[in-house]
């Protein structure tokens, strides 16, 4: 199997700069070389931060982008995000009950686990009990098999960021909560600047 993970496009309105660079032509060159070059790929992982700012034109102009591409793309928010932008701009993308951008997926090598770690207001990642509930009820009934889960905040790196005793909390409760369901392979993905930031708190 075959995906690509794409991450911090950092999307802003159409024709404005971002950083001195222009996102919108950096993503199109990106989505050509794929399509160029890896148009057999069973996934396209993007990832966030989707937007810089979180405004309505961006988030329109990466419903464009994607539209009819050949490769199914699967969206990830983040901190630069905003939920209900992301949203209002795919409404029918999935969610949990209780409105995170929270969905999984059986694929043929096992089951994919995306995982929303956004709260507003904070570049760290957030999980606590409600979405640690829906990343529990992801392993009932699917015996054992290979499972991935992405999300904001690496497990080991947390470990060595001194004081952040509720980050580490969090990832030994999620990993116990699929360990325990005796998983033949487990691999936790941590998201692009997530390496750089070893953050996350339990709210």
């Amino acid at each position: 199997m075959k995906f690509i993970h794409m991450s911090d496009i950092h999307l802003g309105e159409p024709g404005v700069m971002v950083e001195g660079l222009d996102p919108h032509i950096r993503l199109n060159r990106a989505l050509i070389h794929i399509v160029e070059n890896h148009a057999d790929a069973d996934r396209l992982i993007i990832t966030g931060d989707l937007t810089h700012w979180a405004g309505a034109g961006a988030y329109a102009a990466l419903r464009e982008a994607i539209a009819g591409f050949p490769v199914p793309v699967r969206l990830m928010i983040g901190n630069h995000d905003d939920r209900a932008a992301f949203l209002r701009a795919f409404p029918e993308h999935p969610r949990d009950e209780n409105g995170f951008v929270n969905h999984a997926e059986d694929l043929a090598v096992g089951h994919f686990i995306y995982c929303d770690t956004v709260a507003p207001e904070t570049h760290v990642g957030h999980f606590g009990p409600e979405r640690l509930a829906w990343l529990a009820r992801q392993s009932e009934g699917l015996g054992r098999i290979a499972l991935l889960v992405a999300a904001m905040g690496g497990p080991w790196l947390l470990l060595l960021e001194r004081g952040n005793i509720d980050a580490v909390l969090l990832w030994a409760a999620a990993l116990t909560v699929l360990l325990v369901r005796r998983w033949d392979t487990l691999a936790v993905w941590a998201i692009a600047a997530a390496l750089l930031w070893p953050m996350g708190t339990w709210k």
